[in-house]
């Protein structure tokens, strides 16, 4: 990886393009969209208003603000809405078009989670699966299901290659207070 004038370059020269996370560096550092991993506790985000034809409004973005991180400890923002939008305009958390980023990734650094029992979920698995999710809005244009279930195809293909990263369940998990 090379970082030249804020830009990231990957080189996949003899590295194994098959593996999915060679893939998904090659998918972020290719992509148009600029995406970004954030560690934080909090989310700096705002609000975008769209028509009844899922388009963005003029004007109709709330001034950018600081949030706590959902919850789980994990926010996924990006420009493309998550869901369809219902008729009438709906507000949607997008990334702020201020700080040129079309997604972002936040995750907690305090932060754990299991599968569903007791294993931990190692970070790398969540992290992986939350950038793949985030290419597939952001780039792809995906609606928040086909996008996580793209991100779970990708994990399990990541599982298969016996990495010690990956998690016991793909794509989903609890935080462990």
């Amino acid at each position: 990886m090379k970082i030249t004038n804020g830009n990231v370059s990957f080189d996949a020269t003899n590295l194994n393009t098959d593996d999915p996370g060679v893939e998904l560096m090659q998918k972020l550092t290719t992509a148009q969209e600029t995406i970004i991993y954030t560690v934080s506790d909090q989310i700096f985000v705002s609000q975008q208003t769209f028509n009844d034809d899922e388009v963005p409004l003029e004007n109709q973005r709330t001034e950018p603000k600081y949030e706590k991180i959902k919850p789980n400890g994990i926010t996924n923002l990006s420009i493309f809405p998550e869901h369809n939008i219902i008729p009438g305009g709906v507000h949607y958390w997008s990334v702020p078009g201020a700080i040129k980023v079309q997604g972002n990734v936040i995750i907690s650094g305090n932060a754990k989670w299991e599968d569903h029992g007791s294993t931990l979920k190692p970070r790398a698995s969540v992290v992986f699966h939350e950038l793949w999710e985030n290419y597939e809005r952001t780039v792809n244009r995906q609606f928040y299901s086909q996008a996580h279930a793209k991100a779970i195809d990708a994990e399990l293909r990541f599982k298969s290659t016996l990495d010690p990263r990956c998690s016991n369940i793909a794509g989903y998990g609890n935080r462990v207070p």
